[in-house]
């Protein structure tokens, strides 16, 4: 029987459960009188079910109605969770109609019982490659697996990689990835760097690792049996695959490096040459047969310098591997080089010993060699090397085995307790100079290990969340770590003290809001802002994954046990309203939206994000007028019209919003220094048309982000508004080749500021020198997430002169820098004989020869993977005048 692995029950759970006997009827409280209910912990609970079920273990292959518990799956869906969560905690499958019949009954807990994690339950799984052979692309369901054990005793040499391929392909979805601390393979035909590349990236959370070849080898039949098996296990790479121990320990360490957290590794194979065997048969004695024939092996005196060559081996490729691995610690060998025996050896002619007492010790096969290793400054020490039989021919060889490790364990416990007490000898005489650390130092010491959230440099990314149906989000904030003061104000009392009274370490937050965390969450934040003295805060909030539990088109109701807490979570917000310097809101619950503004009076920067099914209604209005201080905007996915202090507005990001509020917006706030609408949707048919007479100046904006749409809105925008100070444009989007002169005149009217444009997922050269011939001042060009045929065609625009007439200057003569960032197929640049190099280089011999006097700066992002023949050809054009 496999053995059982320790497992750790991963779920939410409640103090306790109430128990009543079932009839009873519940006793009304009285009054002046105290009901006690008897409570048994849940915890007391899960461990009675284990004692009933590991004393029918018997039961294990039966279906759980037919266990040890089966009356305990009855009684209660909260008993049920919890012996259904013990019952399929280790899972050992002998068939496959067994794996089935596990599947099914997952199955059926997860759809029938409303068990959403039942596969979950999962933490260890055992079987043999020819059980999980047909559904193994199921086994990666198992997301919580902590230990996996296969056999793969029924495989041989071609069939190995296939049923690994498979096994392994079916995580490539799971979490079970890095989950997974233990895996063991056993029986392998083969292990090489190729295994180990695979376990390493597929696994890269292993502590534990187990392959073994070698028990593959059958020594308990004849000669001829023994012979076969030998034939169809890799049992030593050495050398036929790896000409020696250097190269084979290199190679093992450079498979495994990426395995961080490795600290126990088994490799069952022999590191002495695979001949060897073949080598020793010849002058073994053939009448003792198999067995015999590797029992004997360690002690040959003809085969004694060849075993002691492979004890150094093992030593050499463990400490190569514990040098390269940071964690490993413990490093085990099958071997064939036996411990010393201290008995007389007395051979017959063939140099063979075969005492009876001495043959009982040598059939102990197979034997383990065992390093293990302390780790100091990052390098790897030896601190034991033992060696011992794995399994035993008599109770008698057990025992001896049993008392030899019992007195090595204790001398080295005791070796241990006196490394200890020196340790804490020398912690003493250090203490009394850092116990008693000024409060000052200590509290700068926290900010230091918690620094405020930085809100400006978080990313918003408009991503899926989880691969929910909601194919976009609102607003896609980043991991922002652990809560460090709650982590801090934990350790002691003093320590609380001392972060309560350090008002810097609670002027950020930021949480993800979930439905069984709303009470929780809502005193974390009346926490934090209750600390920060009189300091500004700034808070962030998703709501994102709470919405996504609602159905389509529901997003305007909440749970109602939730709406009690999220009443309380805004009037915290209210409440400290006049603190909140920062707030930045994903999946507004629409309850708020009203109380949204007037009572910020320090607020400088909002975020607010509406998810797909959250659009609000068109007939509503949404003002922030009254917040004084507000500075910097950003809205994702709002159709209602949006209202904003105009005069104090210096950065505005919108996002999937309409085209007629997004031009109003740019008009109305007139101070604007950044300006930017990405993806913008196309004016509703019952809003009013645009009303834009004369010319509109902005004077004041530095940075303007446009998406240009066949609306009438973004024609009006293109026709009378003008920019005199713009200095960066990032454009996208053509209004269509009826609006093509008011396109045209839009860019000839750009201020001569402006330095730097940007052409963003632009596909088509429709409009594009229209932009070049009108913007002689530019001195940087970028291509943003561009096709590669839009690309090409920018390239040899650049190489055209001004005019058919001339052809002293080229398009763009001031342009210092190309930026192409992010394009469709950008790697071809880098290739010499590919089209898009061609474009790339003619352009720049063109302007070298041209513009003898410019440097053109070129820059690829990501990194472009040049060639060599590519690079010398671009350097021997940049010796000209270009820089690239």
């Amino acid at each position: 029987m496999p053995r059982r692995a320790n497992s750790i029950v991963l779920t939410s759970r409640t103090s306790s459960l109430t128990l009543r006997i079932r009839g009873q009827a519940p006793v009304p409280p009285q009054q002046n009188c105290i009901v006690v209910s008897p409570r048994v912990p849940l915890e007391v609970i899960e461990r009675i079910i284990e004692l009933v079920q590991s004393a029918c273990l018997c039961q294990l292959d039966a279906p759980p109605s037919r266990s040890a518990i089966g009356s305990i799956i009855q009684a209660s869906k909260a008993l049920r969770g919890i012996a259904m969560r013990v019952y399929f905690r280790d899972v050992v499958v002998d068939s496959p109609s067994h794996f089935l019949e596990l599947w099914t009954s997952l199955a059926i807990e997860k759809e029938v019982f409303g068990m959403v994690r039942s596969f979950n339950w999962v933490k260890a799984f055992f079987g043999s490659s020819q059980v999980i052979m047909r559904d193994v692309r199921n086994i990666g369901a198992f997301a919580n697996l902590q230990t996996l054990d296969i056999c793969f005793a029924s495989e041989g040499l071609k069939t190995q990689d296939l049923i690994i391929t498979l096994l392994f392909r079916s995580f490539d979805q799971s979490s079970a990835r890095t989950n997974l601390k233990s895996l063991s393979f056993m029986n392998v035909p083969r292990i090489d760097t190729k295994l180990f590349g695979l376990i390493a990236k597929t696994f890269p959370q292993l502590t534990e690792l187990e392959l073994t070849s070698t028990s593959r080898i059958d020594t308990d039949c004849c000669l001829g049996c023994l012979e076969d098996s030998l034939k169809c296990t890799r049992f030593s790479p050495i050398p036929d695959h790896h000409s020696n121990a250097e190269i084979l320990a290199e190679s093992f360490a450079t498979s495994l490096a990426p395995l961080e957290h490795l600290e126990d590794l088994y490799l069952g194979i022999y590191l002495s040459d695979a001949s060897l065997l073949e080598e020793h048969l010849t002058h073994a004695d053939g009448d003792l047969g198999g067995r015999d024939f590797i029992t004997c092996l360690p002690y040959c005196h003809m085969c004694k310098d060849l075993l002691q060559g492979m004890r150094e081996r093992e030593t050499l490729v463990s400490k190569t591997l514990a040098s390269t691995l940071s964690s490993l610690v413990k490093i085990r060998w099958d071997t064939l080089f036996l411990p010393p025996v201290t008995k007389k050896e007395e051979c017959d002619a063939g140099g063979h010993y075969f005492d009876e007492e001495e043959r009982a010790i040598s059939s102990r096969m197979p034997y383990a060699a065992v390093f293990i290793f302390a780790k100091t400054n990052g390098e790897a020490k030896l601190v034991r090397e033992w060696r011992f039989c794995q399994s035993f021919a008599t109770p008698k060889d057990e025992i001896r085995f049993i008392d030899d490790e019992t007195q090595r364990l204790d001398s080295l416990i005791s070796s241990l307790r006196k490394e200890r007490a020196g340790l804490l000898r020398r912690l003493n005489e250090i203490h009394s100079m850092t116990k008693e650390l000024p409060v000052e130092i200590i509290s700068s010491i926290f900010q230091h290990v918690s620094p405020p959230i930085n809100f400006n440099t978080r990313v918003f990314r408009t991503e899926s969340v989880h691969g929910h149906r909601y194919e976009q989000t609102s607003l896609d904030f980043e991991d922002p770590g652990p809560l460090f003061p709650i982590i801090l104000a934990a350790v002691s009392s003093h320590w609380r003290q001392i972060a309560r009274s350090t008002p810097e370490l609670w002027t950020t937050i930021a949480l993800e809001v979930k439905g069984p965390r709303l009470r929780s969450q809502v005193a974390l934040l009346d926490l934090y802002f209750g600390n920060t003295g009189n300091f500004s805060g700034s808070l962030e909030l998703d709501f994102r994954n709470y919405f996504c539990a609602f159905p389509n088109n529901q997003y305007h109701t909440v749970f109602e046990d939730d709406r009690d807490s999220l009443q309380q979570m805004l009037a915290v917000i209210l409440k400290y309203a006049s603190k909140i310097q920062s707030l930045r809101i994903s999946a507004v619950p629409p309850e708020w939206v009203d109380s949204l503004s007037g009572v910020f009076s320090s607020l400088e920067d909002l975020a607010l994000g509406w998810p797909t099914n959250g659009h609000m209604k068109t007939t509503e209005n949404i003002s922030f007028t009254e917040i004084i201080a507000l500075r910097r905007v950003t809205i994702r996915r709002l159709l209602a019209p949006l209202k904003l202090p105009w005069m104090q507005m210096a950065v505005l990001d919108l996002d999937r919003m309409a085209m007629d509020i997004c031009v109003d917006l740019l008009i109305e706030c007139r101070n604007l220094k950044e300006y930017s609408i990405r993806e913008p949707l196309f004016t509703p048919s019952d809003r009013r048309h645009p009303s834009l007479d004369g010319t509109i100046t902005l004077d004041n904006l530095r940075n303007l982000v446009w998406t240009c749409l066949p609306d009438a809105w973004s024609n009006a925008m293109l026709e009378h508004v003008r920019f005199s100070k713009l200095e960066r444009l990032e454009w996208h989007g053509f209004p269509g080749k009826q609006h093509r002169n008011r396109f045209r005149n839009f860019f000839s009217r750009l201020p001569s500021t402006l330095r730097t444009l940007g052409l963003s997922r632009y596909d088509s050269p429709e409009g594009l020198l229209d932009i070049l011939t009108s913007t002689p001042q530019l001195t940087h060009l970028e291509l943003l997430s561009c096709q590669i045929r839009f690309c090409r065609y920018v390239l040899q625009s650049l190489a055209r002169p001004t005019s058919a007439e001339s052809h002293v200057m080229a398009l763009l003569p001031a342009l210092k820098y190309l930026t192409i960032n992010d394009c469709d197929d950008m790697q071809l640049f880098g290739k010499r004989n590919s089209i898009p190099f061609m474009d790339l280089l003619s352009m720049l011999t063109i302007r070298s020869t041209v513009l003898a006097d410019k440097r053109l700066g070129l820059r690829f992002i990501p990194n472009m993977n040049w060639k060599a023949e590519a690079l010398r050809m671009l350097k021997r054009v940049g010796s000209g005048g270009d820089q690239v």
